[in-house]
């Protein structure tokens, strides 16, 4: 319910009403959630404006932008880009490490470097990181958010990358595929995909990745492989049985 009322407020102010409404919940209990996201600092107080406000105001409540920090490495495509952001989903900064198609261990050092200089440079002792994104290519298994295959980090075989960040910042890591997260991102951002119910997107580039929105959300099947096209069987110019991904290459 955290989560939904953060998603909510985002978007736009609302009063208590308004989010009990959103959220069908009694306003008891969404009273107890707001009160304890107002002791964390995560959401402010407004009041309705109007040019012709009458009577009493109403009390709106408001995403604290200050609260804190999160944090994007996207490991899609032929570099590695890490953002920062408030929590308005206002960019704060972004970097892109160039020249990267298979990860190493030097090439996560120089990404920790940019991830350590953001810290250093935006947080303070009211407005810490909160948490990390990480999006990526390749079958990740959804209950335990590891790599089941991605040539991106066969260099790297047995690395859990999401227990990698949260030990070395100290903060909870989310990994999620790349084209999942790229399909939320064009539905935030346009207005006429958020009135569509089922998409299906296919990314080609160096190799072949898909996404299927079904009923309002990403499909991601039981292990949460859904939407790999890339791994669909073919023949290459030889007669070999190969896939889409491969045969990209």
């Amino acid at each position: 319910n955290l989560e939904i009322i953060i998603e909510h407020l985002q978007k736009e102010s609302l009063s208590r009403s308004d989010l009990a409404l959103k959220m069908q919940l009694s306003k008891t209990a969404l009273g107890k959630i707001v009160d304890e996201m107002l002791l964390n600092n995560l959401v402010i107080l407004s009041e309705e404006k109007g040019p012709n406000q009458v009577g009493r105001k109403k009390v709106l409540y408001e995403i604290n932008k200050d609260a804190g920090l999160v944090l994007a490495i996207n490991f899609a495509g032929h570099h590695v880009s890490v953002t920062i952001a408030n929590l308005k989903h206002e960019i704060l900064d972004e970097v892109k490490v160039e020249g990267i198609d298979f990860i190493s261990k030097k090439d996560l050092l120089e990404i920790n470097k940019v991830i350590e200089s953001f810290i250093k440079k935006y947080t303070n002792e009211k407005r810490k990181l909160l948490y990390i994104g990480i999006a990526a290519a390749g079958k990740i298994e959804r209950e335990s958010q590891t790599f089941k295959q991605s040539p991106k980090f066969s260099k790297l075989e047995g690395l859990n990358l999401k227990e990698y960040y949260e030990e070395l910042f100290k903060v909870p890591a989310f990994l999620k595929n790349d084209i999942n997260l790229m399909l939320l991102g064009e539905i935030e951002k346009n207005a006429s995909l958020k009135e569509l119910k089922d998409i299906l997107l296919i990314h080609i580039d160096a190799g072949i990745g898909g996404a299927v929105y079904n009923k309002g959300s990403i499909v991601e099947g039981e292990h949460g492989y859904a939407g790999e096209f890339g791994l669909i069987k073919t023949f290459d110019k030889m007669g070999n049985v190969t896939d889409l991904d491969t045969a990209c290459w």
